[in-house]
């Protein structure tokens, strides 16, 4: 099963991908992440999309969906994928459906207010690159990783001015894909609002997962 994550900052993706992860064996595709590992493997394509990133700009679509798809690619799952990230634009979108059928997306509901109230309190660890919620997720000891008991962060794109230029950016360039994967119909609304487990028991429940 090859499932897309689709929301605003702050709906929650990273977190329920994680989960689906631990759960029921998916991978997680997170895009991020993709393309620090073929920055840090020093390959032909992490070297252009380095490029970019010095410059402080996006690598261009067919850069980042070639890399997507060779990730795809290369991935034995058995249980299932779940894209975290990706796509980004109606342009990503169509080239992906070239070569690689969704099964479904998700769209993660949820308001500005409640998602400033959520990336507000948001901290990260530098180091495994794992978030927390201070409010829904906090780490077991202040402000130390449960993984790794790093120091963690606040990042300076959570802060309030910040989270609102991400939005205005994400509704002119991702919201659209909702149109596109509704005229697809396989677009599955998940109510963002709720608690973590909440919010987890709607995913497997609209995509037919059996409980564990």
């Amino acid at each position: 099963m090859k499932l897309v994550f689709l929301g605003p900052p702050g709906a929650g993706k990273g977190t329920q991908a994680e989960l689906l992860r631990k759960n029921y064996g998916f991978d997680h595709i997170s895009t991020g992440e993709v393309l620090r590992q073929e920055i840090k493997k020093n390959t032909k394509l992490g070297k252009k999309v380095e490029e970019y990133v010095n410059k402080g700009a996006l690598a261009p679509d067919p850069i980042v969906t070639k890399i997507i798809k060779k990730w795809l690619n290369e991935l034995d799952s058995k249980k299932g994928i779940v894209l975290d990230g990706f796509p980004r634009n109606l342009n990503q979108a169509e080239s992906l459906e070239e070569d690689i059928k969704i099964d479904y997306v998700l769209y993660f509901d949820l308001d500005e207010k409640n998602i400033i109230k959520r990336l507000s309190n948001r901290l990260y660890c530098p180091n495994c690159k794992k978030f927390y919620n201070l409010k829904y997720n906090p780490p077991k000891e202040d402000k130390l990783c449960d993984n790794c008991k790093n120091e963690l962060i606040r990042r300076n794109d959570d802060s309030p001015e910040a989270i609102k230029k991400r939005l205005k950016v994400y509704t002119e360039n991702t919201h659209p894909l909702v149109k596109h994967y509704e005229q697809e119909e396989i677009l599955i609304h998940i109510d963002a609002s709720k608690n973590i487990n909440e919010v987890f028991n709607q995913v497997i429940e609209r995509i037919n997962i059996e409980k564990t």
